[in-house]
């Protein structure tokens, strides 16, 4: 190091040798002297660059590695011995394909020929790498061009994504079972916005309302809702938005205009990261029309039962056990005088108490289902008469039975009368 005039330190680069006389004595010292400011400065530069480089390459869980031209590994940083579970002096002096498995081998030549023939880089090259033990990753790799000083060849990055690629077909073997589930189910499911945008819908949905898919997709709320049924849809709409959640019955219109009875299930979701709406849409034309089957065979009923010209009455089982009287027809009214409808409602317990035997048969025909037929005498509580009467008791359904009344006293009398009379003529013989 040399001082200037106003003491300034320079670095210098000296070469030095002796000087000979012509008898080949040493006289003197030559010296060369070379300024070696730029050069320190490149050098320390370098340094810090290195150090940095270093402390990057120690610091972080992704693997970076150095490669000369043949693809020999000549630094391999620390995580190492995480990803491949070498320490980085095993992994030096050997090829970078023999941490690969042999399928990724050929992609990976290739990359790094291509790098080294044109300067390009490798980006996000997924390959399956291979562990000191022979265990399998996969790894993304990032590599490019490297030059140094007058080396040459390739830095690569090397990332562990297995969890990634794990949750990603995790998310695909989800994505394909919501799909399967989505284009199986047996109703239509609809995926609107607050706006009744279609946002998706299963094939089912369209197919029932005569659209091809694509067409049914570029319809409204509004355009498949019946047109009675129309001005309700924000209402709903908002209903849903402020519960979560809303059921109700509608009609939507198919292509050929043909009304179509849904029962809707809806619920708010988020699709794609936006609010929206879910409809489950269930086609229930054959249950309204075994509901309208039902009222009409309950009508005939009625009328049946309105119609029969013998006392009837209904015994209906309760949740808690009860046997109570449900209904009557118009014979009932009339041979009690009107007084029958004040025991609607009544136990069978209480209005048979003094006949236990119908007690029984009523419940046991309730329980059974077997008709019994039975004649007794019987006192009615609503008028005080006393009649002969055949009893029919038959379930017309579960938890419910029918009993028929037939008054036989006139025949019971007749009897009683001919019995006396052969009485008489039996004495008359005698």
């Amino acid at each position: 190091v040399f001082r200037t005039k106003d003491g300034q330190a320079i670095p210098l680069e000296v070469s030095a040798g002796l000087l000979y006389d012509e008898a080949g004595r040493p006289f003197g010292i030559i010296a060369i002297g070379r300024d070696a400011r730029v050069r320190k400065r490149a050098e320390a530069a370098l340094r810090e660059s290195e150090e940095k480089f270093r402390s990057i390459a120690e610091q972080t869980s992704d693997l970076i590695a150095i490669t000369d031209e043949r693809g020999v590994i000549t630094y391999a940083s620390p995580s190492s011995q995480a990803l491949f579970r070498c320490l980085p002096g095993e992994m030096c002096g050997r090829n970078f394909t023999e941490f690969l498995d042999a399928p990724s081998v050929p992609r990976a030549l290739a990359a790094f020929q291509s790098d080294r023939e044109q300067g390009g880089r490798s980006v996000g090259l997924e390959l399956a790498m291979k562990r000191k033990d022979g265990s399998l990753f996969t790894g993304e790799l990032n590599g490019s061009r490297f030059q140094y000083g007058e080396r040459h060849g390739s830095l690569v990055v090397i990332r562990d994504i297995s969890e990634r690629k794990r949750a990603e077909e995790e998310l695909r073997a989800s994505e394909e079972k919501y799909r399967t589930l989505f284009e199986s189910a047996g109703d239509s499911i609809i995926i609107h916005d607050a706006q009744e945008r279609i946002l998706a819908a299963n094939r089912l949905a369209a197919e029932r309302l005569g659209y091809r898919p694509g067409e049914f997709r570029k319809l409204t709320i509004s355009q498949i809702d019946a047109p009675g049924d129309r001005p309700h849809t924000q209402e709903r709409i908002s209903e849903l938005m402020r519960k979560g959640e809303h059921a109700f019955e509608t009609l939507h219109v198919h292509k050929d205009g043909t009304l179509i009875p849904f029962e809707v299930n809806a619920r708010r979701i988020l699709w794609e990261g936006q609010p929206a709406m879910m409809s489950t849409c269930r086609d229930i034309r054959e249950r309204k029309q075994a509901e309208a089957d039902l009222r009409e065979s309950e009508e005939t009923f009625r009328r049946m039962f309105a119609g029969i010209p013998s006392p009837a009455y209904i015994w209906v089982q309760r949740d808690d056990g009860r046997i109570v009287l449900d209904q009557c027809n118009l014979a009932a009214e009339e041979i009690t005088r009107g007084q029958i409808s004040d025991f609607l409602g009544i136990d069978v317990e209480k209005l048979y108490a003094d006949h236990p035997e119908l007690i029984q048969r009523i419940r046991g025909t309730m329980r059974s289902g077997k008709p019994v037929c039975e004649e007794i005498q019987y006192t009615y509580v609503s008028t005080g008469e006393t009649k002969w009467l055949v009893v029919d008791s038959v379930r017309t359904a579960a938890g419910h039975v029918m009993v028929i009344t037939r008054d036989v006293s006139g025949r019971k009398e007749a009897e009683r009368k001919l019995l006396a009379y052969q009485e008489q003529l039996r004495a008359l013989s005698s």
